[in-house]
């Protein structure tokens, strides 16, 4: 068996619920790089979203260099289609202790994953290094310069072999750092309610090489706090199924159930453009559908009555959930008070957030609490 040089960041296995099937291990989906002046490409799903050796350790140290990519593969990316079934599959509304860690498992593991973060950090050094070489110096200079915290000394003659020694070393502290982070997160999410939403198939749900979304309650990107306790974490599933991560909750029934519930056109049309925008480089769909998704943000822009109508809902949503999320933020990120019941009490008289499956999943939540919102 040939080593795994070629590995994907964004696994196989979830890229084939956005792909059609053309033969035997061939799935193929439409394709544009973000911010690039190109079009729409149809390519094999394993092609995409993969870089040769990205987990791979440097082999001239003990132990096997990919052992960080059979991991992968083993314990996320053979386990990910039967979560994708349990996801899915609306009649499963319970589910075990262990099918939850899963759930986290694979699904998290594609924000702590992506190559991103450490290309950003390998590029800071190499400009450092480029700077250096680039100053007059001669062979026996002592050179400064620190990275990621730490200070180190090189004579400028090893410049070249300097870089190479810090590129292997960041690399592999990158690793394990985002390794022990995405398993201290799935503990620490355990706690959270799951809500798969459904769309219909009219506008169907793109993804892209950053799925996973993280959102504080404002609804505004928080990348820098994934662990913020009031965050909301978003993954497209496949064209008609989304799931949102909700923040933790201290209900043991919300720990081992999914809530699910179904959105309309507009959610779907909101859900793409977020999945866009929070995209590294690359935006991904069925064949088709990314076609869709463009004509859909010109489309829902036009000023018609049916778009106004719902923009105006929407607003008003938007301006309910952030008064709530004041009141949550004042109490210390905590649902569980007679404030935000009182809060919850005045927005159901209005109205406006009635039959939202998570308001009303919340009200739910503060009943079990003995905070009656009537």
């Amino acid at each position: 068996m040939s080593n795994p040089i070629l590995q994907h960041y964004i696994p196989k296995s979830y890229l084939k619920n956005f792909a059609i099937h053309k033969g035997k291990k061939v799935y193929l989906v439409d394709t544009i790089m973000r911010g690039k002046n190109e079009q729409v490409k149809t390519l094999p799903t394993k092609t995409i979203c993969a870089e040769k050796n990205i987990y791979t350790f440097d082999d001239t140290k003990p132990g096997d260099p990919y052992a960080l990519e059979k991991f992968y593969a083993v314990e996320v990316d053979a386990i990910y289609p039967r979560v994708y079934d349990k996801l899915v599959n609306s009649t499963i509304m319970n589910i075990t202790k262990e099918t939850k860690r899963e759930i986290l498992n694979t699904l998290l593991s594609l924000k702590f994953r992506r190559p991103e973060p450490l290309q950003a950090v390998i590029s800071k050094l190499e400009w450092v290094f480029d700077r250096m070489s680039k100053e007059p110096h001669s062979a026996e200079s002592m050179l400064n310069y620190s990275i990621e915290g730490s200070k180190y000394s090189f004579y400028y003659k090893d410049l070249i072999s300097e870089l190479e020694i810090r590129r292997k070393e960041l690399k592999e502290n990158w690793l394990i750092k985002h390794f022990a982070q995405w398993q201290e997160f799935v503990e620490y999410k355990m706690a959270c309610g799951l809500d798969v939403i459904e769309v219909p198939d009219e506008l169907p749900i793109i993804t892209s090489d950053n799925p996973v979304s993280v959102f504080d309650l404002m609804g505004k990107r928080n990348v820098a706090n994934p662990f913020d306790p009031t965050n909301m974490l978003e993954i497209p599933l496949d064209r008609t199924h989304y799931l949102v991560i909700h923040p933790n909750v201290t209900s043991e029934n919300a720990y081992q159930r999914i809530h699910r519930s179904k959105r309309d056109k507009y959610f779907a049309v909101g859900v793409n453009r977020k999945v866009q925008e929070n995209s590294d480089k690359r935006i991904i769909a069925y064949p088709g559908d990314l076609d869709a998704h463009f004509a859909s943000q010109v489309e829902l822009d036009v000023p018609n009555k049916e778009n106004i109508a719902a923009m105006n809902d929407m607003i008003s949503k938007t301006m309910q959930a952030v008064d709530l999320t004041k009141v949550i933020k004042k109490n210390n990120g905590s649902i569980f008070n007679q404030e935000v019941a009182d809060k919850v009490r005045e927005m159901r008289k209005n109205g406006v957030m009635n039959g939202d499956p998570c308001f009303e999943s919340l009200i739910v939540e503060l009943a079990k609490k003995g905070f009656f919102t009537i």
